[in-house]
């Protein structure tokens, strides 16, 4: 994948996610920000926190920094996404489960 390719993946998957995240938190109760290819999700009760979801095109990698860890998701064509680089999950689901885990619940957020 060429950086113009990674630029429009990135830039979908982030758009497609802060959606989602955005109909998500109508429900929750979390904030979302994009902005700047960035997106940020704070979290007041039960365990304060903040996620950040970015690009890192050197890499060529989503970055998610949440529950204290870095994640790291490379674009995946069987996929036809970014997935977890160690685990294979879906950026998506590993990010519903993340957010579940912040905010003290006992099934997976869908995103």
């Amino acid at each position: 994948m060429n950086d113009a390719e990674f630029a429009e993946r990135a830039e979908q998957t982030l758009a497609n996610l802060e959606d989602r995240l955005n109909e998500a938190s109508a429900n929750l109760d979390m904030e979302v920000e994009a902005g700047e290819g960035t997106i940020k999700i704070r979290f007041e009760d039960p365990h304060p926190g903040t996620f950040v979801l970015s690009p890192n095109p050197p890499a060529k990698q989503l970055w998610l920094s949440a529950r204290t860890t870095s994640f790291k998701f490379n674009w995946s064509d069987p996929a036809n996404g970014f997935v977890h680089e160690k685990s294979g999950e879906p950026i998506d689901k590993l990010l519903g489960r993340l957010i579940s885990e912040q905010m003290g619940l006992t099934q997976a957020v869908v995103i």
